[in-house]
């Protein structure tokens, strides 16, 4: 069993490569969702690290946009997303804020893109924050992006929401049925 002073060791044995700064901040961050209050910074000045000793690769900046989006800065369990009450309009300071941190998830994911335009993974996280953003134009081009890229990803029901609050059902009924001919499995079938 690895601690995290395993793998800071780790990084000090390899200063220069830039996934012993990526296994830090993932060590860290994979710990980080069982506490509210973790101070985020040590994970993305990793993540930033990994990306100063290779700015070639797209692994720090969607490493770097994950707690943003998805993780404890801005995701669901998320103390920024709990003082949000989504539905209510206008938007709340509140959920003002959260999209700002979403945003900020975006401009990294959009970073990842950059440095390799074929990484599919940054392409369905930042068509998720688009969503959150209810940016579903983009979100949708995103989704088609990343499926063009892999048309085995399991997206096609992500992009059918964004489809279906366009009101563009004929597209959002393609895409669910290509869903489900994927396989229950990933998706809401039987639930």
């Amino acid at each position: 069993m690895w601690s995290l002073a395993d793998v800071e060791k780790l990084a000090q044995l390899f200063p220069k490569d830039y996934r012993t700064s990526l296994y830090v901040g993932l060590y860290e961050l994979a710990f980080s969702r069982y506490s509210l209050d973790t101070d985020y910074q040590p994970i993305l000045k990793s993540f930033e690290h990994a990306a100063e000793l290779n700015p070639s690769s797209p692994l720090p900046a969607y490493f770097n946009a994950y707690p943003y989006v998805y993780g404890g800065i801005g995701g669901l369990t998320s103390q920024a997303n709990a003082k949000c009450l989504d539905d209510v309009v206008p938007r709340t300071n509140a959920c003002l804020e959260l999209d700002e941190i979403h945003r900020t998830g975006v401009r990294y994911l959009t970073k990842s893109i950059a440095a390799d335009p074929t990484f599919e993974p940054a392409y369905a996280l930042r068509a998720g924050a688009h969503l959150k953003l209810r940016g579903n134009r983009q979100a949708i081009r995103d989704y088609t992006k990343a499926l063009d890229i892999d048309p085995t990803a399991h997206l096609y029901q992500d992009r059918a929401s964004a489809e279906s609050e366009l009101k563009e059902y004929q597209a959002a009924i393609r895409d669910y049925t290509k869903a489900i001919a994927q396989g229950c499995e990933y998706t809401l079938c039987g639930a």
